[in-house]
């Protein structure tokens, strides 16, 4: 895959410069060039599910907890990294039900400067054997995130999400949750 940029002001909190770079290798979660150890950490691209980013677009600041501070910090480093991406139903996910049209137009121009990761046909039998798996174990699964665990498992990158279902799916899906890094402030 070629690498691809492009540049995007975000206005929320502030501007947040985003300019993702996806390449075959960071799409793989590996890391674009060799450096120490936490110089590759901080180069994974990160799948970033609806909870996360719902948090990030839609909330009022004076309703965060400090765990959603914690976590809009951590969405915000990604993004500021360029690292954060997202699959097609995830961004229909965020600009469904949004009734004012101009506020859809906003969302959708904020969106359009992240990148999708490629949904190939194959994520989408892998999708079904995911469920069906979960659901041999007892584990109630949604059609979507077992997609968005297919797609992650083939690119072999992080998802960053808030939704429990995700610690259900795991031993059954092998989906590598994101978790937030620890910041001394």
């Amino acid at each position: 895959m070629a690498r691809r940029k492009q540049q995007a002001i975000f206005e929320l909190d502030g501007a947040i410069d985003y300019e993702p770079s996806l390449d075959l290798a960071a799409l793989r979660g590996k890391p674009r060039r060799k450096k120490g150890r936490a110089q590759q950490v901080a180069e994974v691209i990160v799948l970033v599910d609806t909870t996360i980013w719902s948090l990030a677009l839609r909330r009022r600041t004076a309703t965060r907890s400090a765990v959603d501070t914690r976590l809009l910090d951590e969405w915000s480093t990604l993004v500021r990294e360029g690292r954060a991406v997202l699959i097609g139903p995830i961004r229909q996910e965020l600009l469904s039900g949004i009734r004012d049209a101009s506020q859809f137009a906003v969302l959708r121009g904020h969106l359009g400067a992240f990148a999708n990761v490629p949904i190939e046909d194959e994520d989408y039998v892998v999708a079904a054997e995911l469920f069906n798996r979960c659901r041999s174990h007892g584990v109630s699964a949604a059609s979507v995130d077992m997609l968005i665990s297919a797609v992650a498992h083939r690119v072999e990158v992080f998802v960053f999400t808030t939704d429990v279902d995700f610690a259900h799916y795991g031993p059954h899906t092998a989906v590598r949750p994101h978790r937030p890094r620890v910041v001394a402030r």
